[in-house]
């Protein structure tokens, strides 16, 4: 595979993995396949995406920061709606997910971003802080106005059912009749999808997750709630809606969410699904290729995944600044696990599942 590939396969089905393929296309001149299903925007969202999100390392606080207001002008050039203003509680249970959370308020305020404690905190919460002034993405607009911007970019897009995609070791692979330069699996779907189970667990652990979806109730002094030590997360959406996220390993993903925000036990239910979800086993990014098997990887970016897009294509383009350059090697999956120099707050499944 060329160090810097001209023709790319992006393979995933979150909004994620279409803008990253729209970049790619429209700003770095890549001749770009997107193998994805139909893009609707009644798709309940699987994750959610911030501006700046709960994590520990400053240097990915300092990267989001930066690249965060390209992020938002290339956005607002897609569609209207998108982006909204969010102040979300944060809380923690339990003594690493505490010590994250005191290390997530210095971090914030060191970056410029005002905290305040909570108390009570919500749900089961022993404390809990309110970050203010982040960005919400709102997964459901930007999917309704891809299709039209990766017309646009250039992107071609292929249902996985017609491109009968083949991976080589090398990374290269082959659509129908067509070779491209690179694959990169863009969601944990893909990964899941396109690599070997012995693979994949040299790297991350897989686990089954949870996304729900309540009709809309009265408005919450608490609109977005965020839990460290479970995984989960509530947000109320502008209509009233609650699209809340939560591990779901032992089909206990509902307890989690009420344990997290108590008010979500009163609402109705308009949709859920459950899926598959990826954990990193040092709970940071997996960016670049694998070891044995050297297709590219793009998953465990948590709630900066589109913040990050453009800074990750640039990457992928071979045009990143020296210090992107630096925080997107230092995240390949070839890493070391146990002596991880980027660890986040990484809990097993079952731990995050108690």
């Amino acid at each position: 595979m060329p160090d810097t590939p001209q023709t790319i396969a992006v393979v995933g089905t979150s909004v994620f993995a279409a803008f990253l393929a729209g970049l790619l296309a429209g700003h770095h001149s890549k001749d770009v396949v997107l193998i994805a299903s139909v893009a609707s925007p009644h798709r309940l969202p699987r994750s959610i995406s911030l501006s700046v999100a709960p994590v520990l390392r400053p240097e990915t606080w300092q990267v989001a920061i930066a690249q965060w207001p390209e992020t938002r002008k290339l956005l607002a050039r897609i569609g209207p709606e998108i982006v909204s203003r969010t102040d979300p509680v944060i809380a923690a249970s339990g003594l690493e997910a505490e010590t994250a959370l005191s290390h997530l308020r210095h971090l914030a305020a060191g970056f410029g971003f005002a905290t305040e404690p909570v108390a009570p905190a919500p749900g089961d919460g022993t404390n809990a802080i309110r970050m203010r002034d982040v960005e919400w993405i709102d997964h459901i607009w930007l999917s309704t106005y891809l299709p039209a911007w990766l017309e646009t970019t250039g992107v071609r897009s292929i249902l996985p059912q017609v491109a009968q995609l083949s991976i080589k070791r090398d990374g290269s692979g082959r659509i129908e009749d067509r070779s491209v330069d690179c694959v990169i699996l863009a969601d944990d779907d893909a990964m899941i999808a396109h690599i070997a189970p012995e693979i994949l667990a040299e790297v991350a652990q897989t686990t089954s997750a949870l996304a729900v979806l309540s009709e809309p109730s009265p408005r919450q002094s608490m609109a977005h709630v965020m839990r460290l030590d479970s995984a989960t997360s509530i947000y109320q959406q502008a209509d009233g809606s609650l699209l809340c996220h939560a591990l779901d390993p032992d089909g206990f993903g509902e307890t989690r969410i009420a344990n997290a925000f108590a008010a979500s036990a009163n609402t109705r239910q308009a949709a859920r699904v459950r899926y598959e979800r990826l954990l990193s086993h040092d709970g940071a990014p997996l960016i670049g290729s694998m070891r044995q098997f050297r297709v590219w990887t793009m998953s465990a970016l948590g709630g900066l995944d589109l913040t990050l897009a453009p800074m990750l294509a640039r990457f992928v383009a071979g045009v990143a600044s020296a210090e992107e350059m630096e925080w997107c090697v230092a995240r390949r999956p070839t890493r070391s696990f146990d002596r991880s120099s980027v660890a986040e707050l990484a809990l097993k499944a079952h731990e995050r599942a108690a």
